[in-house]
């Protein structure tokens, strides 16, 4: 596949856990050439003095800048933040917004991204998301359930969030009962049926896993932000299909372009036990769940 000049930008969300940010970032560097490359750390105001480290690690490397957030923006609001530092100082063709236990191991990855806009000219690109532990393969984000492929039901939404509400006003006998059931179910695990959507062959318009998001020039020129800055954390992916289908902007998986997904590492370094991070995870669905419902309402 033959090199391309333009300039890719990539927005690596950083929450305390240092090593993996270093590990995503200097896999970034090893790949492709410096020349074609910005990348936007951006440090959610950790706690442990990790943003403050990151800028003295990069600091020689003119290719990589750190931006500290004065407090932690979640998600959405922290992806932003390097988002528009990346489209107002140096006008990328591409953005690639990944997690920060995302590798990327493609030594084509840049070269694929400019062949698949070349051919069909997208929005926004998810590519082939893999968990190297387990193999399974995570984008679309509903392939297991082709009822949601296209975006969630709002009537399904709306039963979630009544049923969080519920949760959380008996959240003790609540987590009890779902480590009680977790328990049981690892002796005797319910077979599953698999993915219901090939995984194989690319997808338009379907919900993309938020792991890895490649934005295009178009979609950079209609959205200011990439994502909407109204929840912290969760649903910003059915969020985002929502507001670009009804924008017209393309959303599309290919199994083409791959990466791998350790997952979760920086919400496991938020919590100190397993129940407070169940229970923030509960409170920030339902918050997020609102926004996605009011959304909804406003067609």
């Amino acid at each position: 596949m033959e090199a391309t000049n333009e300039l890719y930008g990539f927005v690596i969300l950083h929450y305390l856990a240092y090593d993996m940010t270093c590990t995503c970032v200097d896999r970034v560097l090893s790949l492709f050439p410096h020349g074609q490359l910005k990348i936007v750390i951006v440090d959610n105001a950790s706690p442990n003095g990790s943003g403050a480290a990151l800028q003295q690690r990069y600091a020689g490397e003119p290719c990589v800048h750190v931006l500290l957030n004065g407090c932690n923006e979640g998600f959405a609001r922290g992806n932003n933040a390097g988002y528009v530092w990346l489209r107002d100082n140096c006008s990328p063709a591409f953005i690639i917004v990944m997690n920060n236990d995302v590798l990327v191991q493609q030594a084509s990855f840049l070269q694929t991204i400019s062949a698949l806009y070349e051919r069909t000219h997208f929005a926004v690109l998810g590519p082939d998301i893999r968990n190297p532990v387990t193999g399974v393969r995570q984008n679309p984000r509903y392939a297991s359930d082709a009822t949601y492929l296209r975006g969630q039901r709002e009537e399904d939404v709306r039963q979630m969030n009544l049923w969080n509400r519920h949760i959380l006003k008996c959240f003790p006998y609540y987590y009890l009962r779902h480590t009680l059931f977790g328990w049981v179910r690892r002796f005797f695990p319910k077979k599953g049926h698999g993915t219901s959507v090939s995984v194989d062959e690319e997808l338009e318009g379907v919900v993309l896993h938020g792991a890895c998001y490649v934005f295009s020039a178009c979609f950079m020129k209609k959205r200011p932000l990439a994502f909407n800055p109204a929840t912290f954390l969760y649903f910003e992916e059915d969020i985002l299909h929502l507001e670009c289908m009804r924008a017209g902007l393309k959303m599309l998986y290919s199994p083409a372009l791959q990466v791998q997904h350790l997952e979760d590492v920086s919400t496991d370094m938020m919590h100190s036990s397993a129940y407070r991070k169940e229970k923030r995870k509960t409170e920030e669905v339902v918050k997020s769940s609102d926004v996605f419902l009011r959304l909804c309402r406003e067609g």
